[in-house]
């Protein structure tokens, strides 16, 4: 008997939880059910929120359109409006909102970029004491002394660099004979006799040396050319191992090669790279008696 009760028992117990667990279970499918309902409800009373807007903004498009053909079709009117007409344009916020908006877009649309604006500020800064600088030609070229002084000084204090001291001074040679070279070149000019010749006597009109390379150029660029060279000795990687005595021999023997080319050039068309001044003219000397009255 007590075999019997506690297997009653045992089938009672597993059929309280089997039905707790089917209640349990059912419990959370009703709850997941009612969730999906009120969240699609939701969604479909979104989406049609959604709809009616962009069926009310192609309304107002169609009918701005419409406005703006038929103002096209309508002719011109030369009278001048009421007062009522006035007033209710003044006071119609709808048109001052979307005037806003379009002058708005044009301006965004004509400003330009943050980066474009801080570059051009660089640069008319620049230009700004390029041009400052252009009548002090002293200065100018002791500027470049000085950082050629400190490109020097930093190549002594790294002992290295020396194929960056090598290009910097090839360059440097290189402007020198533009700047000594006349801007034509008088070997193309003995065939054409009506081009301009330099002035070989002292009678001859007065013409100033044009060079091919202007002072100010030349001070400019290599200027530039220094400073990328000071930049340069920042970075490991154009210190290149060299035996820099080879570079100084083969630099002179460069420099006094193009420098007696250029000479003989020079003395072959007779001109002097440089203006010492505009000669200027004379009258006689007043050899008569001075009478005092």
């Amino acid at each position: 008997a007590e075999e019997v009760s506690t297997e009653v028992i045992q089938s009672t117990t597993s059929s309280l939880n089997e039905t707790c667990a089917f209640e349990t279970v059912e419990n959370m499918a009703i709850e997941a059910k009612d969730f999906v309902v009120e969240s699609a409800s939701s969604l479909i009373l979104k989406v049609g929120e959604l709809v009616r807007q962009l069926m009310s903004l192609i309304k107002s498009g169609d009918n701005s359109a419409n406005n703006s053909t038929v103002a096209e079709s309508t002719p011109k009117i030369t009278k001048k409006k009421s007062k009522k007409v006035l007033e209710s344009e003044e006071l119609d916020p709808r048109l001052t909102l979307t005037r806003g908006k379009m002058d708005d877009s044009s301006d965004l649309r004509d400003q330009p970029g943050v980066v474009s604006r801080f570059f051009s500020s660089l640069e008319i800064k620049y230009q700004y004491y390029l041009d400052r600088l252009t009548p002090f030609t002293a200065v100018r070229w002791l500027i470049n002394l000085v950082f050629n002084a400190l490109f020097v000084a930093r190549m002594v204090y790294l002992q290295g660099f020396y194929i960056v001291t090598y290009a910097l001074y090839i360059y440097y040679l290189n402007l020198f004979l533009l700047f000594l070279t006349p801007s034509i070149d008088p070997q193309l000019m003995d065939d054409d006799d009506d081009g301009p010749v330099l002035p070989s006597k002292g009678n001859d009109e007065f013409r100033p040396f044009m060079r091919r390379l202007p002072e100010f150029k030349f001070w400019h660029s290599s200027l530039k050319a220094c400073l990328f060279a000071i930049a340069c000795t920042f970075f490991e990687f154009f210190n290149v191992p060299v035996f820099w005595p080879i570079l100084v021999l083969y630099f002179i023997i460069l420099f006094c090669l193009t420098m007696k080319r250029q000479i003989m050039h020079m003395i072959k068309y007779r001109y002097i790279p440089f203006t010492v001044g505009k000669p200027k003219m004379a009258g006689k000397e007043d050899s008569g008696k001075v009478v005092m009255g």
